[in-house]
């Protein structure tokens, strides 16, 4: 079990939140849709409740590709690494996600404060936005833990993805 054990818990959790999510996103669109055909009756706030699904959706996910090393990559230059040379540069490559991600959490963590100072609601549900934007930054964080455990087993020679669903 080479694949960040200590965090494995936790992305078997995620991992369940990501298949409630998406079955709720499902079960929105079924009954928006046949209440709109059937009895011309659309679930109320149906966008509202997609658009949250959808953004959490895509932040749970987050630390679960990173930490099953999925992200879309171009290997143009693989041929001309060795394979200590490959273990760096995947090491570095695990450092910028890592950078990027602390970036990515520190402005949602501050948009997230923004729209709580504004109070900022969503129009039918009523909703304040900024505890989902201070969760988005949450699992970017959680992201960033993973990219950088993972670096340094990528430098060691000791990471391998988990298989799928053995996050």
């Amino acid at each position: 079990m080479n694949h960040i054990p200590i965090l494995g818990p936790l992305l078997r959790l995620l991992a369940l939140a990501l298949a409630a999510i998406v079955f709720l996103m499902m079960a929105i669109t079924f009954v928006d849709v046949v209440g709109r055909q059937v009895w011309n009756a659309p679930l109320p706030a149906a966008f509202e409740l997609t658009r949250l699904a959808l953004g959490t959706m895509v932040f749970v996910a987050l630390p679960l590709v990173t930490a099953a090393d999925e992200h879309v990559t171009i290997g143009l230059l693989n041929g001309i690494f060795g394979e200590k040379a490959a273990r760096v540069k995947r090491f570095v490559v695990n450092l910028f996600v890592a950078l990027l991600s602390i970036v990515w959490a520190r402005e949602l963590w501050i948009q997230a404060g923004a729209l709580w100072e504004q109070n900022e609601r969503l129009m039918f549900l009523g909703v304040r936005l900024a505890p989902y934007v201070y969760a988005m930054s949450v699992l970017t964080a959680l992201t960033v833990a993973v990219a950088l455990l993972q670096a340094g087993m990528k430098l060691r020679g000791t990471f391998k993805p988990p298989e799928i669903g053995g996050v």
